[in-house]
């Protein structure tokens, strides 16, 4: 099987990364540096990629250097991270290509293993945060089709951080109840733009039957409202965590408002469904 290989600018240059994620990281390559403090240390005013550089001269280089003491090991922690960051994209195409073949069960291709590897790509290298978002490579459409519906893929690319953001990530999610057997989960919602559908499992025919609602969501509070007559349902959207074997792994969840539990994931149970 061949894989896209990771894009050049990963971990040189290249557009910086749309957004922050979760409050955990700034997008610092993207901004303007002040120009006082630019004069400070001696930047003249250069072109984008030159500026990058510098900066990473003047500041990240020294720091390095101050932990370590050796200007050698400062580059090879900076070239680790690159290596580390392209077999992890690798990784993480080769997982969704084969996902998107329908080898999900046979290749351990889970949503939530590709988002591992990805999570660590655009960590050691932000710039694939926006290769994801906006490529139209083979490998950025690979995992944009194979993680689609879920909502860790906005987080992972710093779409996520804003109500406006929220809002927007939210319309094609798709949402699998808790519990369930070999027949899946009883229910699937798939928002859209201005309705819920719901695919409901019929325990005796093992068939789904749909069903519409309507549908309001405060992207501030991230309270998702269902309503059908006179039924309505009222969830939470929230940003959970377990430890695993593997590690920690983050992901979306609906809670019900009233009674406080976990009804809805947002990650298919794909070898039971």
């Amino acid at each position: 099987m061949q894989t896209e290989a990771l894009p050049r600018d990963a971990g040189a240059s290249g557009d910086g990364a749309d957004g922050d994620h979760e409050k955990k990281r700034s997008s610092m390559s993207n901004r303007k540096r002040p120009r006082g403090l630019a004069a400070a240390h001696g930047i003249s005013q250069k072109s984008d990629a030159t500026m990058k550089h510098t900066i990473t001269i003047a500041i990240v280089v020294p720091l390095l250097l101050a932990l370590t003491g050796s200007p050698a090991i400062a580059k090879e922690v900076n070239e680790k991270d690159r290596q580390t960051a392209r077999s992890a994209w690798a990784k993480a195409v080769s997982l969704a290509k084969e996902r998107n073949a329908g080898h999900t069960c046979e290749a351990d291709a889970y949503q939530s293993t590709i988002l591992s590897e990805l999570g660590v790509a655009v960590k050691l290298s932000p710039y694939l945060q926006n290769e994801v978002a906006k490529s139209r490579s083979n490998s950025a459409e690979a995992l944009r089709q194979a993680l689609a519906g879920n909502l860790m893929l906005f987080d992972l690319i710093g779409r996520m951080s804003t109500p406006k953001q929220v809002a927007k990530a939210i319309v094609g999610s798709v949402w699998y109840s808790v519990g369930g057997g070999a027949a899946g989960p009883r229910s699937i919602l798939t928002i859209e733009r201005d309705k819920v559908r719901e695919l409901v499992l019929d325990p005796d025919t093992l068939k789904r039957r749909p069903v519409t609602w309507a549908y309001t969501f405060d992207a501030t509070s991230r309270k998702l409202t269902l309503t059908k007559g006179a039924t309505a349902r009222r969830y939470r959207l929230e940003r959970a965590s377990a430890d695993y074997d593997t590690g920690e792994e983050m992901f979306y969840e609906l809670t019900d408002s009233d009674a406080g539990e976990v009804k809805y994931f947002n990650e298919p149970d794909d070898c039971s469904i």
